[in-house]
């Protein structure tokens, strides 16, 4: 998985102000993209990512209402699907 927050320039996020606005995952291919709306200023919608032909597939976008959502989004399908890596 990758997560995505604010920082300032050339500084290490901080986790008294900085934000989490996005984590993306993919589960047997499938791909997961958790949006926090505080921080990004429209809805997103379902997409294909296909960097290479074998590699890619298509993208669940969910579009939650601030950080404290995303978290509980990402944790709940995390206990949800159970994968082997986290």
């Amino acid at each position: 998985f990758d997560i995505e927050t604010t920082k300032l320039p050339l500084r290490f996020p901080n986790a008294e102000y900085d934000q989490v606005f996005m984590i993306s995952y993919m589960i047997n291919g499938k791909g997961f993209l958790i949006v926090n709306r505080e921080v990004v200023s429209s809805d997103i919608e379902d997409f294909e990512y296909v960097p290479k032909k074998d590699i890619g597939g298509s993208f669940e976008i969910v579009n939650e209402p601030d950080e404290l959502s995303l978290l509980w989004y990402f944790f709940n399908h995390m206990k949800l699907v159970k994968p082997h890596i986290y």
